[in-house]
């Protein structure tokens, strides 16, 4: 790729991951739900290494997008909020059942609803960058005020972690055991840890900065960013509550097919319900 081409993409993160779950965050024109918000320019990504790359053109309209969207539909934001419930219920109807090819699906529209809302968000800072330089008002200052508007689920657990008894850690470990893993990556959550997060909490200081007031134009934004965040949290620690469920299904379905975990883990989406259904593994 020569220096021309390169400038054209933007860095947009960089998230290691195995293969299958990849394939889910890059169902971008598969599931239907860019179409469903608007998002008609978000065609084209590149994942080298985990380092994920979208053409900055492609952003310069999604700030554009979002930008109008801030200033003349913010119902909008509503439409996006609605479609995150309605992936996160779908996603939740798959919890303790043994239904791979729906909860795959249903994970595919759940995390590319992530990626809505990130591409949102990547907006709304874009429109805060510019806000300050007309308000005077730092971006920094802004986003104190921004924080989840109702917990997450590691917002929970965090909760209930401060309240813990030692005779109780058991009973909590088994509520909480897929703590700690991400996309099919990471052992379950131990005793040894919940432990040592037990006695970090005892030494932690009270570190929350004073907030300054902000003019009223950023009430609005306050409020769409606080509900940003809570949902780009969410979606991803419920995905990753339901499919450490999932693993044993997907353990088992790689045995009966003379295949390991690891294995598996090289399929996208679509090739283990292939494989599921037809029991098609793929040649490279």
């Amino acid at each position: 790729m020569n220096q021309n081409n390169n400038n054209k993409w933007h860095h947009f993160g960089k998230w290691i991951e195995p293969v299958l779950s990849m394939s889910l965050w890059l169902a971008l024109d598969k599931t239907g739900i860019y179409k469903k918000l608007g998002f008609s320019f978000v065609s084209i990504t590149k994942d080298l290494g985990g380092n994920y790359f979208f053409l900055k053109e492609e952003l310069k309209e999604i700030s554009q997008f979002i930008e109008d969207k801030i200033i003349n539909d913010k119902s909008w934001f509503d439409r996006l909020f609605l479609v995150c419930d309605e992936a996160v219920e779908r996603i939740l109807l798959t919890e303790n059942k043994d239904d791979l090819e729906e909860f795959l699906y249903a994970s595919a529209e759940c995390l590319n609803t992530s990626f809505a809302v990130e591409f949102a968000d990547y907006g709304l800072e874009r429109y805060l960058e510019k806000l300050s330089e007309k308000t005077g008002v730092s971006v920094g200052n802004v986003l104190a005020h921004i924080r989840p508007h109702k917990k997450t689920p590691l917002m929970e657990y965090q909760e209930e972690l401060r309240n813990l008894k030692e005779k109780n850690i058991p009973r909590f470990i088994k509520k909480w055991e897929w703590v700690g893993t991400h996309m099919f990556m990471h052992e379950s959550l131990t005793e040894k840890e919940v432990k040592k997060e037990l006695a970090d909490i005892s030494k932690e200081e009270d570190q929350s900065a004073a907030k300054i007031d902000l003019p009223n134009e950023y009430k609005d934004i306050i409020e769409i960013g606080c509900k940003l965040t809570f949902y780009r949290s969410s979606l991803n620690e419920i995905f990753n509550k339901l499919s450490y469920g999932y693993r044993p299904i997907i353990k088992n379905l790689a045995e009966r097919n003379d295949l390991s975990w690891d294995d598996i883990l090289l399929f996208t989406y679509e090739e283990v319900i292939k494989l599921k259904n037809k029991k098609v593994i793929p040649k490279d």
